[in-house]
């Protein structure tokens, strides 16, 4: 796809969700790019893995135990004479 009788500058491309950014140099109506001046930026949606829910959810779970399990301290009053 040509994008003008002369170009130099990033393009962006959208492929199965995945969006990102190259350079793009044309001359003369005819899009040429070269690997030395592309950038691979992909931005991708972070998904956590199965192993880090859990570990979460046992982490709290330890939290909620270890303040649930905690006794309150009598108050010691001490009078200096």
């Amino acid at each position: 796809m040509p994008i003008g009788p002369n170009f130099i500058g990033l393009r962006n491309i959208a492929t199965n969700g995945e969006t990102g950014k190259y350079w793009a140099i044309a001359a003369g109506g005819v899009d040429r790019t070269f690997d030395a001046f592309k950038i691979g930026q992909i931005t991708a949606t972070a998904v956590p893995e199965p192993a880090t829910w859990a570990l979460m959810i046992l982490g709290f779970g330890a939290v909620g135990t270890a303040l649930r399990s905690r006794r309150a301290k009598a108050a010691k009053v001490g009078y200096a004479f």
